[in-house]
């Protein structure tokens, strides 16, 4: 990650378990107290941006499916409740090869964070 100023930076989610299979995939996580866009988002109210939030579920789907897929489409994004820090949640992932869509939910229980559906591809020679 040298270049990116990422490896100084902390903007992962703490993985607590995670489970795998050919169409699903599901991880628990923490999101860190020292998240790194919390300077400036907000300084009163500390938020997981929604960006943040979409990045996790593109990471996360490229460790399952083997590489680092190209987003072609958002079919339907959601951000429905705010995701603080020290946040328990589920990242579900749902898989559609056919149609190379992936469904995913970021949820604590009744509460859902955000969802939605995403068309992807694999990147040029794979």
């Amino acid at each position: 990650m040298s270049g990116s100023g990422r490896a100084d930076r902390r903007l992962d989610p703490e993985l607590v378990t995670e489970a795998w299979t050919p169409t699903r995939g599901e991880q628990q996580l923490r999101v860190p107290v020292d998240l790194a866009c919390w300077p400036g988002h907000f300084p009163d109210l500390p938020v997981v941006p929604g960006v943040l939030q979409l990045d996790w579920v593109l990471r996360a789907a490229a460790r399952w499916i083997g590489h680092h897929p190209a987003l072609t489409r958002i079919e339907e994004l959601k951000f429905k409740s705010l995701m603080r820090p020290s946040q328990d949640f589920r990242l579900a992932l749902e898989w559609n090869p056919r149609r190379r869509l992936l469904r995913f939910q970021l949820s604590d229980g009744d509460t859902i964070f955000s969802q939605g559906r995403l068309e992807l591809t694999a990147p040029e020679g794979s």
